[in-house]
């Protein structure tokens, strides 16, 4: 039995209605691929090339370069795509490299050039280009880092200028004066301290005429080096009157305890004091004139142990 023409016509339709359907769904699907695949972020975000003016420079100067890169997450510096540290060629050396992290994906990398390059007129010379290497796991990432064009200048003139006869010379920079006013403010508080100092040392010893309080054991002392050793009468009158000079009135034994008070430091010679009284009122009113070369020695010394302690 044939089939009706009818039939087959509607059977046609269909399979085209179904091979169309299959064709939308398809780009559809090869639609959203497509955007996913846009919406995920580029491994390198951000790389930033910083550099300073191109010109103006001479030999000996340095060229700082400086490179911000901010990665993915995951994504991580090859420290062996640097450029190493040294001679790049005949005129141009790396003389320093930092590579510092500013956060968990922002790394910063500065590049310290110096170049050595003599030129006799203006020149125009390139700093040459690297690739900066990343790696992801088993990717790899390279981000190109451009070369940079600079020009340099002679130091000195190729033909030496002449004027009126005379070899044309540039004179030198000026130097800046240092200021002497702060020398002289030192050298001056140092001098008022340095005569300061000398006259205090000088009140202390008692080389002052004009103050006599400090010097009446000193020159009690300079004038028991005139007495002979049997003078022991005047040598005991010269030590009795620097202690009167000293306590502004006679000073007895029975008031050695309010001249203690007075003079605290006399205190740790307390001793010899009272064997100085005793000595001295047994040779004067004791009927006992005679002394000898260890009564002499202790009056020096006594003498000599006041000096100090008025010297402080």
């Amino acid at each position: 039995m044939k089939s009706s023409p009818f039939l087959h016509c509607k059977d046609s339709d269909f399979s085209r209605q179904i091979v169309k359907y299959a064709r939308s769904i398809l780009v559809y699907s090869l639609f959203l691929l497509v955007a996913c695949s846009e919406g995920l972020p580029p491994p390198i975000e951000r790389f930033e090339f910083e550099t300073p003016k191109p010109f103006g420079y001479v030999i000996g100067d340095k060229i700082r370069h400086r490179i911000v890169i901010e990665t993915r997450s995951g994504i991580q510096l090859e420290p062996t795509s640097l450029p190493a540290k040294g001679d790049l060629n005949r005129w141009l050396s790396i003389d320093q490299i930092t590579v510092r992290p500013a956060s968990k994906h922002l790394t910063e990398i500065q590049l310290t050039y110096q170049i050595f390059y003599a030129p006799l007129e203006v020149k125009m010379l390139t700093i040459p280009g690297f690739k900066l290497r990343f790696k992801q796991g088993d990717q790899a990432i390279e981000q190109v880092v451009p070369e940079w064009s600079f020009t340099v200048s002679p130091i000195h003139e190729l033909a030496v200028r002449k004027e009126e006869g005379n070899t044309y010379r540039r004179p030198d920079a000026t130097p800046t004066l240092i200021s002497s006013e702060n020398a002289w403010r030192l050298l001056s508080i140092s001098l008022a301290s340095g005569l300061f100092s000398g006259l205090f040392l000088a009140f202390r010893y008692g080389y002052f005429v004009s103050f006599p309080r400090r010097s009446f054991f000193s020159r009690a002392n300079s004038r028991l080096k005139k007495v002979q050793p049997n003078e022991l009468g005047l040598a005991l009158v010269i030590v009795h009157q620097a202690f009167n000079q000293l306590n502004h009135k006679p000073l007895f034994k029975h008031r050695l305890s309010e001249f203690y008070r007075l003079r605290p430091e006399f205190k740790e010679i307390g001793p010899e004091l009272e064997w100085f009284f005793n000595f001295s009122n047994d040779y004067f009113f004791g009927g006992n004139p005679s002394a000898g070369a260890d009564e002499w020695a202790a009056l020096k010394r006594l003498c000599q142990r006041c000096v100090e302690l008025e010297r402080g």
